[in-house]
């Protein structure tokens, strides 16, 4: 028997409406068939990634989790602009690392949507350690 591929869970904080989330969700797993862009997570323990699609950095004082988890958020509030994302990792008590991705709408342009999906598409592969340049979203923006 073939060894089961489990498909990385993605949750996605945004000012977007479901029918936006739902296509975005659809891109992120056209781009990269490793996420499963069918499984909605309810939270951070049903998740590989997290991600936050903010207007600006400042948005990230009012993001939802930012009470609940201030050693990540302070990183974000210390991001300064022009940055288009910051990504970090932390350790959970299962031993498993979490992925936190946020964007800033403001600092990309407000791009299309598209942008963000290939750039996230790219960056959900990185793992712990991993050093690459991801130039998906200028090349996407030219």
């Amino acid at each position: 028997m073939g060894e089961v591929t489990v498909k990385k869970r993605v949750i996605i904080f945004s000012a977007m409406n479901d029918a936006e989330i739902d296509a975005f969700y659809t891109l992120l797993e056209q781009t990269n068939p490793d996420i499963d862009g069918l499984f909605r997570p309810q939270s951070f323990d049903e998740t590989d990634t997290v991600v936050y699609l903010l207007d600006s950095w400042s948005a990230a004082q009012n993001a939802p989790g930012a009470q609940e988890l201030p050693y990540i958020f302070e990183r974000v509030y210390q991001v300064k602009s022009p940055a288009l994302a910051h990504g970090t990792y932390i350790e959970l008590n299962d031993g498993r690392f979490l992925q936190f991705i946020f964007y800033s709408l403001s600092d990309g342009g407000y791009a299309p949507l598209k942008c963000f999906a290939l750039h996230l598409a790219i960056e959900i592969k990185r793992e712990l350690g991993d050093e690459f340049q991801n130039n998906t979203f200028s090349d996407c923006t030219e």
